[in-house]
């Protein structure tokens, strides 16, 4: 019955899982741990807590693998705070932990960003005997450094006796994703050095990122060279972190030729590209990249919308921001947060186009939005937009008002 339920994981129906743990149960067979947690298994490849964990409770029996998988299971669904109550439920069981059980642990604190716990699950490990067991350590590092604990991760990394080429990119991650983009090049280079390493896609990534931070062209021509000569290059995310880092260093022409270069390309890439072009000042390329991007198949996300827009704010390209902004609203029901009302809004307001900004303000779909967009015409600077601002409050055209008549009295 193992090899039936294994079979049932890739054929995705629902009815003939169910069909086949009926047998099983009227077989006899639910003494069998080792079977129910291939029906556990079973039931978590559909993606739903709801079969998943009714078949959980159920279970008359549960070992460590049984606890495990279910909170796996909690990670992938982005529920770490439930996997964190299946690790306390487990121990209360008097169930023995294994390196598994302490790794999603340790990543559920690491996901939720709770240093507090994730300081109190380290020293469960350590009481527990997996201080030194390499895959925690790493996760225990991933931890320290997400939660801006740089200390404790230099200090674990530095007692590492034998590192792993995931240990290393942990650190240097750790280090850029913390503000020491010099930092995490150094342990690089010394990597390098003292072991025999073959580079990998995440950790030339994490320092292709590390030159972006430091705007530094001739380390990000260095690393480009480093993907030609280990392959890498061939990797969509490592052309991505060049085409931004180029970008960032102010290069946009080297970052379009990146761009053109890449055989296979991504949202990411396109919306790298669009920022890497906005951000040098190269509006109408970007847009122009923008309108094209729908005819090589790939379809424009929220970031690829939020880039073409900055791109229009900050160009005082007003008629074109219009449009993006309509086409977002729309086109792709995609609903702007409310910074983006703001933004737009004060752009139209240094205009002078006050009609479009009302009715552009009113469009915002809740008061959170409106306040942002009408705080952003109180912004605009001249005494105009003040008056229709306030005739606006008068009226009771305006939303979210709390605060606004005081800060027009004052500026009147």
């Amino acid at each position: 019955m193992m090899s039936v339920t294994q079979g049932c994981l890739g054929h995705g129906s629902l009815r003939l899982s169910e069909s086949v743990h009926g047998y099983i149960v009227k077989a006899g067979f639910e003494s069998d741990l080792s079977l129910m947690n291939s029906v556990l298994d079973m039931y978590l490849s559909f993606g739903c807590l709801d079969i998943a964990g009714g078949f959980f409770a159920k279970m008359e029996a549960k070992d460590v693998i049984s606890w495990t998988n279910m909170m796996g299971f909690m990670l992938d669904i982005a529920h770490p705070v439930e996997a964190l109550q299946l690790f306390s439920q487990m121990r209360d069981s008097r169930i023995d932990v294994n390196v598994v059980a302490m790794m999603i642990v340790t990543s559920a604190c690491t996901i939720l960003g709770d240093l507090t716990k994730g300081r109190s699950v380290h020293g469960q490990i350590v009481v527990l005997g997996f201080g030194s067991e390499l895959p925690i350590v790493n996760s225990l590092l991933t931890m320290y450094s997400s939660c801006g604990d740089l200390g404790c991760a230099t200090i674990l990394f530095d007692q590492i006796g034998r590192k792993s080429l995931v240990s290393w990119t942990a650190m240097i991650s750790g280090l850029v994703s913390n503000g020491q983009p010099r930092e995490g090049l150094h342990l690089l280079i010394r990597m390098r050095r003292e072991e025999p390493f073959h580079l990998d896609s995440v950790t030339l990534i994490c320092c292709v990122a590390s030159s972006s931070e430091m705007a530094n062209l001739e380390l990000c021509e260095q690393l480009h060279g480093c993907s030609f000569r280990s392959g890498l290059i061939q990797s969509v995310d490592v052309q991505n972190s060049l085409v931004a880092a180029y970008g960032r260093c102010g290069y946009a022409g080297i970052a379009f030729r990146v761009f053109q270069s890449m055989r296979c390309r991504n949202v990411v890439s396109w919306n790298v590209m669009i920022s890497s072009f906005g951000i040098n000042g190269r509006a109408e390329e970007a847009l122009c990249l923008f309108q094209e991007m729908e005819n090589f198949g790939e379809k424009p996300d929220i970031i690829t919308f939020v880039n073409a827009l900055n791109t229009c704010v900050h160009s005082g390209m007003v008629d074109e921001g219009l449009k993006v902004f309509e086409r977002m609203l729309k086109e792709e029901q995609i609903n702007p947060r409310a910074e983006r009302y703001g933004c737009l809004v004060g752009m139209l307001a240094r205009a002078g186009r006050l009609e479009e900004v009302r009715k552009l303000a009113e469009l915002a779909t809740d008061d959170k939005a409106a306040s942002s967009a009408w705080w952003a015409l109180l912004g605009g600077g001249t005494s105009v937009v003040h008056l229709v601002l306030q005739k606006l409050l008068q009226q009771k055209c305006v939303r979210s008002v709390h605060g606004m008549q005081v800060m027009l009295c004052r500026r009147g």
